[in-house]
């Protein structure tokens, strides 16, 4: 009697649900032992165990940069034509190389770009140096020297051509050695940047001081802020000060626990905080490469180096260890589960949900949760998720009730993490206040405008509700199209919410290059298109405040899509995001520390971002035109010949 193999559909699938609630339970559990151990400590204790902040007393020597200089001149013009000979022909015509030769390319671009993070940025920017000093940027370190702007702009340009390079390289590619390079670049690179100090950013001295108040003085950072505890040493790094966290409760309770049981020293923290940021970015590696692996094998290689060695998702995802890196990790995690999903659904619809596909779609969800309870961006994604689970059903419209069935561990999950911060209304406040921030969006340029001719709160008013306005029209309509890609409207439906030759419609096909369309498309394409267009959009137009690392959430959904002209867009708009921070560290101070210049150095930044952009998508159009002019011009002659 022969034994019945295991199926590895089952194998698969119990491996998936385990992994996946192994996690969601570990952060089920961090409320409660969190409020279980909490303790509040004399100012005496703090003082003892803190320390003093110390105060610089030297800076990096001049003389260091020149070197660097020619050494990053050197690299650049190396880096340059590898750039132009890898992109010396389209995608299509690259050759398979022989696996030998491509892997010793890859190594020869990863190493130079390990290469440029030692010497660049962790040699003259080392942690346990500057990690103990007061409101310590790059800038100040190199003591605004222009041959030092000049180095670290070179260097930023030298890490994305080597980059763009390794991506081009392996297209076509997925052998075994190829993977075994991505993988280890990724893993070099994040440890490198582990111990660089955080050079554009003091985001990781609040969530410090942050960590502090709930983990050490028992307070609520959701209300609380750091000048309420005066006599803590650290709060003298802080940057919002007078400001309560914009975060999720998830978010401070990790804040609290790594604050609790740091044991006291500021090196302590920062590790803490940092080693999250690169198990983090490892772990959303990881996740891209089994996402690609199971829906799209071809795109694998491509993909997981498009997220692990971009430099900005480096040096702002570990170097400066922005929370973004965690809140992906989740946000990604809930994707995987969705893969799973999709691989259920080769070939019909189910009638109703199986108790497979509850679970998976319980898991992603409680997944996206948790991404929400880190930073409330992913809370857009909501609608999209639940889209695609409802469109795997025969007969949707009486299976609705089962989004009951979803939403109520999420909320459950909800309730848990805020209930241990809670205090209604002043919880809401940072929000409002939130309203009335601007910095290096088209909202901000549009307030800074209106500004010259009337009040500021009426400019404030107009410049935030328009855009946000036009952000709500066009999210509404990317959930629209969605829902007819995946057949959930009929036709008439669609015509009456979505018509072709609307205004809107034509806006927003002019602002994106994006049709989702009804065609053949699979529907787990179509839920990746959505929602990182809705992230695309709300960067664009919903964010009014926006920094660079905040590409990190597109450029980690660009990974899963096979949009090639949006990946080229995205990796000229990385680059011109990372070198933003050398007109904020170094030219603002060339011109002057003061508001109008602040405004000048943001819209330089502005223009930095998105004319590049707009440039590569007008001019591409404009060869697509040519390329068919010429081809029908071909097809003419070779016709009159005939």
């Amino acid at each position: 009697m022969s034994k019945r193999k295991p199926s590895p559909t089952g194998s698969r699938w119990n491996r998936s649900v385990l992994i996946s609630a192994i996690v969601i339970l570990i952060f089920l559990a961090l409320p409660w032992i969190f409020t279980k151990t909490s303790t509040t400590l004399s100012e005496r204790q703090v003082t003892e165990e803190v320390g003093l902040v110390k105060t610089a007393t030297d800076l990096l020597s001049p003389r260091i940069w020149w070197p660097l200089l020619l050494c990053s001149l050197f690299l650049l013009v190396f880096a340059f034509y590898k750039a132009i000979r890898s992109s010396s022909s389209k995608p299509a015509e690259i050759p398979d190389l022989p696996s030998a030769i491509s892997t010793k390319r890859l190594g020869l671009l990863g190493g130079l770009s390990l290469v440029v993070y030692v010497l660049f940025f962790l040699l003259p920017f080392p942690l346990h140096r500057y990690y103990d000093l007061r409101r310590v940027s790059m800038g100040w370190i190199a003591d605004r020297s222009w041959v030092a702007a000049i180095t670290l702009s070179l260097a930023i340009v030298v890490l994305f051509l080597l980059y763009i390079s390794a991506y081009r390289l392996t297209l076509h590619q997925n052998s075994q050695p190829l993977w075994t390079l991505v993988l280890l670049g990724a893993l070099f690179f994040g440890l490198i940047n582990l111990f660089v100090f955080p050079i554009s950013s003091t985001d990781l001295y609040d969530y410090v001081s942050r960590g502090r108040i709930s983990g050490i003085h028992g307070g609520n950072p959701l209300v609380q802020v750091p000048n309420d505890y005066p006599e803590d040493p650290y709060i003298q790094l802080a940057a919002w000060k007078k400001e309560p966290s914009a975060y999720g409760p998830l978010w401070e309770v990790l804040s609290g626990f790594i604050g609790r049981t740091s044991g006291g020293p500021l090196w302590n923290d920062m590790l803490g905080y940092k080693g999250i940021a690169l198990l983090s970015y490892l772990l959303s590696t990881v996740t891209i490469a089994a996402i690609l692996q199971r829906v799209a094998p071809h795109r694998g290689l491509t993909g997981t180096l498009l997220f692990a060695w971009n430099p900005l998702v480096i040096l702002e995802g570990v170097a400066n260890a922005h929370n973004d890196m965690i809140m992906m990790a989740f946000l990604l995690g809930g994707f995987w589960i969705l893969s799973q999903v999709q691989q259920l659904d080769n070939k019909d619809k189910f009638s109703k949900p199986d108790l497979k596909n509850l679970i998976y779609a319980m898991l992603a969800l409680l997944l996206l949760t948790l991404s929400v309870l880190v930073k409330f961006i992913p809370i857009f994604l909501l609608p999209p998720f639940l889209l695609y689970l409802l469109a795997l059903w025969k007969g949707w419209k009486k299976n609705v009730v089962y989004v009951l069935l979803y939403l109520l561990p999420m909320m459950l999950v909800v309730f848990i993490y805020y209930q241990v911060f809670w205090k209604w209304p002043e919880i809401s406040n940072t929000f409002i206040h939130r309203m009335e921030m601007f910095r290096m969006s088209l909202a901000s340029l549009t307030n800074q405008f209106l500004g010259e001719f009337i009040q500021e709160a009426w400019a404030q008013g107009i410049a935030s509700w328009f855009f946000l306005g036009a952000f709500v029209v066009g999210y509404l309509l990317i959930l629209v199209r969605m829902a007819d890609a995946l057949g959930l409207f009929s036709s008439k439906d669609i015509a009456t919410l979505n018509p072709p030759d609307s205004k809107v419609v034509k806006f927003f096909k002019w602002v994106l290059p994006w049709t989702l369309g009804t065609g053949d498309r699979k529907p787990w394409d179509i839920l990746v298109s959505a929602s990182l267009h809705i992230l695309l959009i709300y960067l664009l137009l919903g964010s009014l405040w926006f920094w660079p690392w905040y590409l990190i959430w597109p450029m980690a959904l660009l990974t899963l899509s096979k949009n090639e002209r949006l990946i080229t867009i995205l990796m000229v708009v990385s680059c011109a995001g990372q070198l933003s921070t050398i007109l904020w560290n170094f030219v603002w101070y060339w011109m002057g520390i003061e508001w109008h210049t602040l405004h000048i150095v943001e819209n330089l930044v502005l223009a930095l971002l998105l004319l590049p952009p707009l440039a590569i998508h007008l001019l591409s159009k404009q060869w697509r035109k040519l390329d068919q002019t010429s081809m029908e011009n071909f097809m003419d002659i070779d016709n009159t010949r005939s």
